[in-house]
């Protein structure tokens, strides 16, 4: 086994029972996915605008597979960060990931607003009208 990668391994697990601040622990860990990505991946990766747009439409689509709580704005809202996510990677700054949580956690209350809604109401299931 790789040295490196053993003491990524061991470093990330000891990181994950520390009490310091949760920002400091998620910097220290995207910079040692970085390294192991560019280092010890059998095909190393550049991390550049190209692999932010893929890293964005994956990211995006998977965060909302169905496709049932992004509105088109949301997603137009989110492109300002297509090109972007390299820099942040680089940087060690997560603007792109806290926005898009912030708006799914958004739409995801929105939703739960109107099935509350919807359920307050008792449903008639022998009315032969509403078909």
């Amino acid at each position: 086994m790789n040295k490196k990668f053993f003491y990524c391994v061991l470093l990330l697990f000891l990181l994950s029972f520390s009490s310091d601040d949760t920002f400091q622990r998620e910097k220290v860990i995207l910079n040692l996915v970085v390294k192991a990505l560019e280092i010890n991946h059998y095909k190393p990766l550049k991390i550049d605008d190209s692999l932010s747009a893929k890293v964005f439409d994956y990211y995006v689509k998977r965060l909302d597979y169905n496709k049932i709580f992004f509105l088109q704005s949301d997603i137009e809202d989110m492109m300002k960060y297509k090109y972007l996510i390299d820099d942040e990677i680089t940087q060690g700054r997560f603007d792109f990931f806290k926005e898009s949580v912030k708006i799914i956690s958004k739409r995801k209350e929105e939703a739960e607003g109107y099935y509350k809604d919807i359920l307050k109401n008792s449903f008639d299931f022998n009315d032969k009208n509403d078909s």
